[in-house]
């Protein structure tokens, strides 16, 4: 679970800075181009400049194409617009170069849809990807966690939770794992899955969901409720489960949602 007051913030001031870099190159290559002694060299630095602004704005144009699918799965909960983004913006990387990203991509987005199957195909199809990075064996592990929940596979989901777990406060070379989950909130789910309601709702309380994007954030009341309702606080429940309905727009969560109230 990504910070997403600061996960702006670095966006934002990344897109000023290669703004700035860009801007300083250009003006250097002009600067090379018009100091140039004859006009073959004049031609080379033409070309150079070109060439590099292509290829660094073309990688901007993918990234903002990226960031577009992104949101609308996490903030609009369209999962449907997400994927045309992401298929759009694809077929013009004629490098290849999101590769990895549509694979995490498949993960994240038919765990929207919650279609655990498919989540747990993918991971078993490409798990070398997953393996690259400490941040990736994190998505691989939670999220197969999550499918064996999806599923209501309690006894799959109880294995998988320990390997999710273990990677906790783990250090590769020094880099530390990102805030990708919200480690209170996986203890919640392992809790629920063992029918430990109260523990869970202790848990699900301890939450910080100031740092979710709706998306997550219809996972978090979904189960929190699941456990409330567990517990007997029917009221309460069903309280939380308004929420869900109010921020989960085309996830099919709201289905099931509505499934919970009536």
């Amino acid at each position: 679970m990504k910070k997403t007051g600061s996960f702006n913030l670095s966006a934002a001031a990344t897109k000023i800075l290669h703004a700035i870099i860009y801007l300083i190159f250009l003006v250097y290559s002009i600067y090379l181009i018009a100091g140039a002694d004859n006009t073959g060299t004049r031609i080379t630095y033409i070309v150079i400049t070109v060439v590099m602004l292509s290829v660094v704005l073309f990688y901007e144009y993918l990234q903002y194409h990226y960031e577009q699918a992104i949101a609308a799965l996490n903030y609009e909960c369209d999962p449907e617009k997400s994927k045309a983004l992401f298929d759009s913006m694809q077929k013009k990387d004629i490098v290849h170069a999101y590769r990895n990203q549509r694979v995490i991509y498949d993960v994240l987005y038919n765990l929207s849809k919650y279609q655990p199957d498919e989540v747990i195909r993918i991971i078993e199809s490409n798990d070398k990807i997953f393996r690259g990075e400490i941040d990736q064996l994190l998505i691989r592990n939670a999220s197969l966690f999550l499918a064996h929940i999806e599923a209501n596979n309690k006894t799959a989901a109880k294995k998988a939770y320990p390997e999710v777990l273990k990677l906790k406060g783990t250090k590769i070379k020094g880099k530390k794992l990102s805030a990708l989950y919200s480690w209170e909130e996986l203890e919640a789910l392992n809790y629920y899955i063992s029918n430990d309601f109260k523990k869970a709702i202790k848990s699900y309380e301890a939450v910080k969901t100031n740092y979710m994007n709706n998306r997550e954030l219809t996972q978090y009341y979904y189960y929190y409720a699941l456990s409330l309702a567990g517990a007997g606080r029917n009221d309460e429940a069903r309280k939380t489960m308004t929420k869900v309905i109010k921020i989960s727009n085309k996830l099919p969560v709201a289905i099931k949602a509505q499934e919970f109230l009536s």
